[in-house]
């Protein structure tokens, strides 16, 4: 049937492929048909004709792979039956059968991923001709693993059978059966058949080559020759057994020999040691080094692998800029490494990986979708949600960006929704009614907000409450709540949302598909849909808009299994590529059993991957293979199949030495160093430039912030570049901070148990009101997060110390106020300034009205009414006294100017005046009676020039704004660089370091 013709396997496979069609065919090309295993395949191979021809046309025959003609053959037979399940959804409906059964009810959760691994093998059996329903179990003599995976299996077939009577392979079947039974033969007509670069045949496929090689006049099948090059010979040194399946050359022996109808060729067992056979062939390293090139390289980590691969791709274009580069790996990161580093180098590529649904827009906000509702509403997944950028809710990108971010501030942080939209509601009014205190007119945005969510999640939450419910219920609430929350975001095929198309075109169909399965699931709870779909979305493959005829491509290493190139890096083969992990095939029905009937085992993968391995060394002129040392800091092996040849080699591969990173443009010298003169001479204070906002208000931060940093404050303050705000993804310690200040309030509260118990010195009715007060407040604001309890316990950890000191504060002070809001503007300070004998800084009139705005944590009043002490509480470090002394600290002097200039309610302004941190951690609680903070005799004149002349620097826009002092380590503990955002702006690194090398 079939005239054999060999291709040595370290020749170019298509070029000797086209070269051979052409001798054969001669003018008869077009009436002969191409078999080859994949579409990028054919595509290449009519280049490979037209150039082979050497002439400007060349009428080309008809090039196909398998899967292509049975559809063709399917339109030719007339064929419309439908299968009754998608393809990649067969699993899904089996999954919840195979739940039911003895050996998987106590693992439900491995169902999915049994029944995937089930129909793979179902798969495996029929296309080699073997029904899963009547296995073989080998009779007594079997082991009894071996008569367990056949009943299971068996069983599981059934229960597959009874959900999906037809699917596609059996819809493939009935076509073969159809195209060998009919007569004449139903496809054109075929005078010349060739079949070539099939390696892994399987019956079914080998049936279906036979039936069209009967109807052609002749029929050709090309298979590789082990040939004498000394690289693979080298490779073939290290198998001793050439018959075992896992040599190179098994697998495709065993391909031609199904199509053959001849038992497999022996080429026998070598009984010589590796290295007895290996010194006969030669010097290794002239084997290693076919191309005058280094084949191996070992690179000490991934960064340096994709720096080495990036730099071989750059050589060979600057050699011959019509190069045909491919660098191809299994290791996505690997290759967005790579070809990151091909575009800082300013190359074009063809990037052929997609990316998992997932990752892309459209997938995660489905996901989402789900997973907020599932949750309860809880304030991470609903976040990301509202921050998600298709979710509009019909707003323009600002307003909803804008009201999301208030949101976060004035709603979620700070607090988990336990109690889901009717809890988000009632912040969100407490919220709303605040805010229309502060700014009367406003309109209630946090409420919409919630109401905009309720309309969009209100099935998705009534399927999460209530009881199991229809698949294609749950695809409809998903599709209505898309509707609502990213209404622009269209499934319509019009959308004019191109970008994002492809995605949302293979999420609308897996949605049409879910909902036709539906009749054939179970009902679903919202738990049970969310992992459903998961699954789906991770495997949908996102296919990239390519960018077609670029020079290099980044691929995997079977896409380029049949290429020739001028460039071949083989990029991450560590330890675990060849062989790959996951194995292709299923463990089930081991290895006795397989052996038995016929049917391919593990090894046979091992043996696939040989030859792969063996082809990619060969795929180019010049072929580089490279792997890391190390991942993640681990070290690591390179693939066990380079091992073979390094077995050979005289020495390890060297590593190479570190590399250097290509750029678009070289870095010219003189200019860096005409930079670093120019930044040399600059001065340390920067002036301002452009238009910045006016100072208008300043609280005792900013006022801190300036001093410590003065381009800093300009930074934030005059051009708003703050730091974008995150969803917090845990609280911070200064949200513990407000709440222990909310807790003390409650417990201080006159009319309260607390104030009671402390003025009749009861300890314990003291102690059980702070607890109480410490539940209130942190149940309020926190509800059941973790930190609930968490930050509580710590607070109640020092909660004896707390009413002991209070207990003594209570015998000579009362309190006076709580958590009282003050403000002051300049003009007021000057003139309390004046009014003290003092000569303030001159003050402009554009900076008279500045407005000072703060809140005291508490006052404290003596019952005589002679002392007044204003307190700040700390449940982190307090600044040392010397500061606060010495004018560095001017919080609490703040405090007390407020208290001076009779901005705090019913708190006299004459009293003696103190000032004292109230510290609440463990081992430091309250403060020392006779030596508070800020003392009565403290110059608070002083203070307030400072304060007044630091505040009209900070809102004159007109004069430069400094560094840090010159001599401050920028990365010593509590320097204000130590956490700075903008450290790289203000360039003070180079600053310090020039200034260093001055005084040196």
């Amino acid at each position: 049937m079939f005239t054999r013709h060999t291709l040595p396997i370290h020749e170019p496979f298509l070029p000797g492929l086209a070269r051979r069609l052409l001798d054969v065919c001669g003018d008869c090309l077009p009436r002969a048909l191409v078999l080859l295993p994949s579409t990028r395949a054919c595509e290449s191979l009519r280049h490979a004709l037209l150039e082979a021809s050497g002439s400007d046309g060349l009428l080309l025959p008809r090039v196909t792979t398998p899967g292509s003609l049975v559809d063709d053959l399917a339109d030719r037979l007339g064929d419309t039956s439908p299968v009754d399940v998608p393809g990649d959804l067969r699993a899904a409906v089996l999954a919840p059968r195979l739940s039911t059964l003895d050996w998987l009810q106590d693992q439900p959760g491995a169902a999915a991923g049994m029944a995937e691994q089930m129909v793979r093998l179902f798969d495996e059996l029929r296309r080699h001709e073997l029904d899963p329903g009547d296995l073989d179990d080998g009779g007594p003599a079997a082991a009894d693993r071996s008569r367990r995976d056949v009943a299971r299996v068996s069983e599981s077939w059934r229960l597959y059978r009874s959900v999906v009577p037809r699917d596609d392979l059996d819809r493939e079947r009935d076509i073969i059966d159809a195209v060998i039974a009919a007569d004449p033969w139903p496809g054109p007509p075929v005078q010349d058949f060739f079949v070539a670069g099939f390696s892994d045949l399987d019956l079914l496929g080998a049936r279906l080559i036979q039936a069209v090689a009967t109807a052609a006049d002749t029929a050709h099948l090309f298979s590789p020759e082990t040939g004498d090059d000394p690289l693979t010979r080298l490779f073939l040194a290290s198998y001793s057994d050439r018959d075992a399946p896992t040599h190179p050359f098994s697998p495709s022996r065993h391909a031609a020999s199904a199509l053959l109808g001849t038992a497999p060729e022996t080429l026998g067992r070598d009984s010589r040691l590796h290295r007895e056979r290996l010194a006969d062939l030669g010097d290794p390293a002239d084997m290693l080094r076919p191309c005058d090139e280094s084949l191996l390289h070992a690179c000490a980590d991934p960064e340096q692998e994709s720096l080495l691969a990036a730099g071989l791709v750059v050589e060979q274009l600057r050699r011959d800029p019509r190069s045909r580069i491919a660098v191809a790996t299994a290791d996505r990161v690997l290759a967005r490494r790579i070809a990151d580093q091909l575009f800082d180098a300013g190359l074009d590529l063809d990037i052929t990986d997609g990316d998992p649904l997932t990752v892309h827009a459209d997938g995660r906000l489905a996901w989402t979708l789900l997973r907020t509702t599932l949750t309860g509403l809880h304030a991470d997944p609903l976040l990301e949600l509202l921050t998600h950028p298709h979710v509009t809710f019909g707003l323009d990108r600002t307003s909803q960006a804008r009201r999301t971010l208030s949101f976060e501030k004035q709603v979620v942080r700070g607090r988990i929704s336990g109690g889901g939209l009717s809890g988000l509601r009632r912040h969100a009014a407490e919220r709303d009614a605040e805010i229309s205190r502060l700014r009367p007119g406003t309109h209630a945005e946090m409420t919409k907000l919630v109401d905009d969510l309720a309309g969009g999640l209100a099935e998705l939450i009534e399927l999460a409450t209530g009881s199991p419910a229809p698949l294609a219920t749950h695809v409809a609430a998903l599709r209505n709540a898309w509707a609502i929350v990213a209404p622009e975001q269209t499934f319509a095929a019009d959308s004019d949302d191109d970008t994002l198309k492809p995605a949302r075109r293979l999420l609308g169909d897996l949605f049409d598909d879910l909902s036709r399965i539906s009749e054939r699931m179970p009902p679903l709870t919202s738990a049970d849909f969310a992992a459903l779909l998961s699954r789906q979305l991770g495997r949908i493959q996102v296919r990239p808009l390519r960018l077609a005829h670029l020079p290099v491509q980044v691929t995997g290493l079977l896409e380029v299994r049949l290429e020739q190139y001028d460039l071949l890096v083989l990029a991450g083969l560590g330890e675990t590529v060849f062989p790959d992990e996951p194995r292709r095939r299923t463990l089930w029905l081991g290895r006795p059993w397989r052996e038995d009937n016929d049917l391919p085992d593990w090894r046979w993968d091992l043996g696939l991957d040989a030859e792969l391995f063996l082809r990619l060394i060969h795929n180019g002129d010049r072929v580089a293979v490279t792997w890391s040392r190390e991942r993640e800091g681990q070290p690591t092996l390179p693939s066990p199949l380079i091992g073979r040849l390094l077995l050979a080699a005289p020495e390890a591969p060297a590593t190479p030495s570190r590399i250097k990173p290509w750029r678009r443009e070289p870095l010219d010298p003189d200019r860096i160093r005409d930079d670093q003169a120019i930044f040399a001479d600059e001065p340390r204070a920067r002036p301002v430039h452009g238009h910045s906002r006016p100072l208008a208000s300043v609280t005792h931060t900013a006022l801190k912030a300036y001093r410590e940093c003065p381009y800093r404050f300009l930074l934030e303050n005059g051009y708003g570049l703050r730091e974008d705000e995150r969803v917090l993804d845990e609280l911070r310690k200064k949200d513990y901070g407000t709440l222990a200040h909310n807790a003390l309030q409650r417990f201080l509260d006159p009319g309260q148990p607390g104030e009671a118990a402390l003025r009749s010195a009861d300890h314990p009715a003291a102690r059980a009101a702070l607890g109480d007060a410490v539940a209130e407040a942190f149940a309020t604001e926190l509800g059941h997060q973790p930190q609930h309890r968490l930050w509580a316990a710590t607070l109640l950890a020092v909660g004896d110390d707390i009413v002991t000191t209070e207990i003594e504060r209570a015998r000579r002070w009362r309190v006076a106020a709580r958590e009282a809001d003050f403000e002051f503007d300049l003009a007021a300070l000057r003139d309390w300034l004046e009014a003290n004998g003092a000569s303030p800084p001159p003050l402009p009139d554009e900076a008279a009205g500045i407005v000072f705005r703060g809140r005291l944590d508490r006052v404290d009043l003596a019952h005589d009414a002679a002392e007044v002490r204003v307190i700040d509480y700390k449940t982190g470090k307090a600044p040392a006294t010397r500061k606060i002394t010495g004018g560095e600290d001017l919080q609490l002097s703040v405090y007390a100017l407020a208290v001076r200039l009779g901005r705090v309610t019913d708190v006299p302004a004459d009293a003696a005046l103190s000032g004292a941190f109230f510290g609440l951690k463990k081992g430091d609680v309250g403060y020392k009676r006779s030596r508070p903070h800020l003392g009565t005799k403290h110059d608070l004149v002083r203070d307030a020039v400072v304060i007044l002349d630091t505040v009209v620097a900070m809102a004159d826009r007109t004069r430069t704004f400094d560094l840090i002092e010159a001599e401050t380590d920028p990365d010593q503990p509590g320097a204000p660089c130590h956490w700075c955002a903008w450290r790289g702006v203000c360039r003070v690194d180079e600053a310090v370091r020039e200034a260093k090398e001055a005084t040196s």
